[in-house]
């Protein structure tokens, strides 16, 4: 989500010229990057893991699914 927030916002800005579109996306995908870093974000080991929400608790398995920030530009 935070990678369509993104391309969205870019979007609005150069394409479509509609800066309020534009506005609104960048603020979502800044929200949501705040929300992953904290629930999802290990400073001990520099990486991004998974968050189960049905126990509240972040995964602390490795996965590929941690390189996926690196994909979207959130990391």
């Amino acid at each position: 989500l935070f990678k369509y927030e993104t391309d969205l916002g870019n979007y609005y800005h150069h394409q479509a010229k509609n800066q309020d579109k534009a506005a609104f996306f960048r603020k979502a995908a800044a929200r949501r990057k705040q929300i992953a870093d904290c629930l999802m974000w290990d400073k001990d080991k520099g990486a991004y893991y998974d968050y189960d929400f049905t126990i509240n608790k972040r995964i602390s398995y490795e996965s590929a699914t941690m390189f996926w920030p690196l994909w979207a530009g959130m990391a």
